[in-house]
């Protein structure tokens, strides 16, 4: 939105993000672990939760010279990138590069850790710190009348089962419940089981309370949607179930529209009267947020604060923290809880950020010209939907050979 191009013609913004990839893609070095920022501290820290935040957390608690151990109840550590967000949008790959990167700085690594309140007092005693990076691993749920937890699932444990292999074959028409890129990548995942993606063997549909322009998805991602056979269906809102045997046949759906604005920022849903119809559907997963599990820590400990929590080993980070955001707020809380631990540990602030600024280019040229105003947006290329099926390839290929810079001096570098 703040992007230039979004006033000074029609031709859309520069894509950033596709420009950030292009450089990963075409890197010429190999990327390195990072370097220490300071020599060891004799400090040992815990981190539990091996997703993006603890993962971040310990790579730069560890640059700052304390031993940290990271605790992860999975085998694998990635978190919600490897078991939430579909291979087909994230390859495991890239995934496991980024995370050998961050291991290799001497992180000590434990895999099939159940936390319990009893362990979790050990790791107080045993730790100068820990950092509690489990993110929100407990599905929303909500009740619909005429049916019970054996008729539906959650996103979140769908997306799981997928991603580990255990969904080959979802017969009969499916209905996702939410607007979020949980309900996005479950609808995308849902599509690709069975031949969905080519109209056979039922239909998959995206059920929505608000309208489309309130969904997480972007334009790209919902063109890739309606590539791949998915309905979104707005404005409704689900209200009971329709069994036959005691197996799922039908969803009771009314009719939504939208009054002012309340606290959230979206508008207040309202319902149209004698709206209600039945939607067939044999499988109902329900995809609507989630948030934190605050089992994991014990009976007396609560937090406090963005990182805090009452008891001063004890700190906050990622999801768990704020509640369900992306991997992006993750990683930047990640970096931020480690140095907050630093300044705790050692008594004070050990890093400043400072700015440097030189000159781009001789005589104040910067290669980019105003005839690059015209140069038109193109979108990254993407697999055929026919590759697809049955398929964890990924499917935006991003730009390839001129796109890169043609997209590049689109920039007029006004930031």
């Amino acid at each position: 939105t703040e992007c230039r191009h979004n006033w000074t013609d029609i031709h859309g913004s520069v894509q950033i993000c596709s420009l950030k990839r292009a450089v990963s893609d075409y890197k010429i070095n190999k990327p390195q672990p990072p370097a220490p920022y300071f020599t060891k501290t004799g400090k040992k820290v815990a981190v539990i939760g091996g997703g993006p935040a603890g993962l971040v957390a310990a790579r730069e608690l560890t640059r700052y010279g304390h031993k940290v151990t990271i605790f992860e109840k999975e085998n694998h550590l990635g978190g919600m990138m490897v078991d939430g967000i579909p291979r087909f949008r994230l390859p495991l790959d890239i995934i496991e590069a980024e995370i050998g990167l961050i291991t290799e700085t001497g992180i000590d690594v434990k895999l099939g850790q159940f936390i319990d309140k009893e362990k979790f007092q050990n790791i107080i005693s045993d730790y100068d710190a820990v950092v509690v990076a489990t993110g929100t691993t407990k599905a929303n749920m909500i009740d619909i009348e005429g049916l019970s937890e054996e008729h539906y699932s959650s996103g979140l444990q769908f997306m799981k089962d997928y991603n580990d292999g255990k969904i080959k074959n979802l017969q009969g028409d499916v209905v996702i419940i939410g607007g979020g890129f949980t309900a996005v990548d479950t609808a995308r995942a849902c599509a690709r089981t069975a031949r969905k993606i080519l109209g056979e063997n039922g239909k998959v549909t995206i059920v929505y309370r608000r309208t489309q322009k309130h969904m997480a998805a972007d334009i790209k991602e919902i063109a890739q949607m309606e590539k791949e056979n998915i309905e979104i269906r707005t404005l409704l809102s689900p209200v009971g179930g329709v069994l036959e045997n005691n197996e799922l046949t039908g969803l009771k759906l009314v009719r939504n529209y939208l009054g002012k604005g309340v606290d959230s920022g979206k508008p207040e849903i309202l319902t149209v009267e004698d709206s209600e119809f039945v939607m067939p559907t044999k499988h109902l997963i329900l995809a609507i947020g989630q948030k934190q599990d605050y089992k994991i820590l014990p009976d007396e400990i609560k937090p406090t604060g963005r990182f805090t929590t009452n008891h001063e080993k004890v700190f906050v980070a990622g999801d768990f923290s704020s509640g369900s955001l992306d991997v992006i707020h993750s990683v930047a809380d990640g970096k931020d809880v480690a140095e907050h631990i630093d300044t705790v540990l050692m008594g004070a602030k050990r890093r400043e950020l400072k700015l440097k600024i030189e000159e781009a280019s001789d005589n104040g040229e910067t290669g980019r010209f105003r005839n690059h105003d015209a140069q038109f947006n193109t979108e990254s290329e993407t697999i055929a939907v026919e590759e697809r099926v049955d398929s964890n390839e990924e499917v935006d290929l991003g730009f390839k050979g001129s796109q890169v810079n043609e997209h590049a001096t689109r920039c007029y570098f006004c930031h």
